[in-house]
């Protein structure tokens, strides 16, 4: 998990996840996020979003990455769709008192490189976490 700051105010104003279960072998990340909500509609979460794909898809060799949103959680589903995730099916998880769905959306590797901005993420220091990934360093 990274802490998102505001560059400008040094303030912290979100998080965004990466994670994976068996990496080395299956290659697909999930990808999570949350930002204070009077940072939202400013590109941030978009920005945060395309910052980990890249370490994702360009670094870490990934071939896919996931993600969730609920069916109403328009903002976090336009993120995901502007980067490119496609609609890969829905699940029902409880919500309160009641069963919801939650959209599921995936990205592959293929996709990303056609739509990314390859130029503009810079990645430093990540040798050493390697392993963390279940790959070697």
């Amino acid at each position: 998990m990274a802490a998102v700051r505001a560059a400008a105010a040094h303030l912290l104003v979100g998080s965004q996840t990466l994670e994976a279960d068996q990496f080395a072998d299956l290659g697909v990340v999930d990808t999570a996020s949350w930002l204070v909500p009077q940072w939202r509609g400013r590109g941030v979460g978009r920005e945060m979003r395309a910052a980990v794909l890249h370490l994702a898809f360009a670094e870490l060799g990934a071939v896919a990455a996931v993600t969730s949103a609920w069916h109403d959680n328009h903002a976090s589903l336009g993120v995901s769709r502007s980067l490119g995730y496609l609609d890969n099916g829905y699940e029902l998880h409880a919500r309160g008192d009641r069963a919801d769905r939650m959209e599921r959306l995936i990205l592959t590797v293929d996709r990303w490189r056609d739509l990314a901005d390859l130029a503009t993420v810079d990645i430093a220091g990540l040798r050493p976490c390697l392993p963390l990934f279940g790959l070697s360093g």
